[in-house]
């Protein structure tokens, strides 16, 4: 397994990640719905705001999917 860096946080195993690039203040997202990975912006650079943002997407991503079916 490979290491997190400092500026990587694990919200959900294997489902929400929240990360900074090199040279941004803002921090992104990566989650998993429905087996495949997806990434955005939270728009902010804010940790805390961050990560509930990160939160809101994964839900609105699911709905969206289960709205699709």
């Amino acid at each position: 397994m490979s290491l997190q860096k400092p500026t990587t946080y694990t919200l959900i195993d294997r489902k929400l990640i929240v990360y900074q690039r090199e040279r941004s203040a803002i921090w992104q997202c990566r989650f998993n719905v429905d087996g495949r990975w997806q990434r955005t912006s939270t728009g902010t650079r804010d940790l805390a705001d961050a990560k509930a943002k990160a939160h809101d997407i994964l839900v609105e991503a699911n709905t969206l999917k289960n709205e699709l079916t």
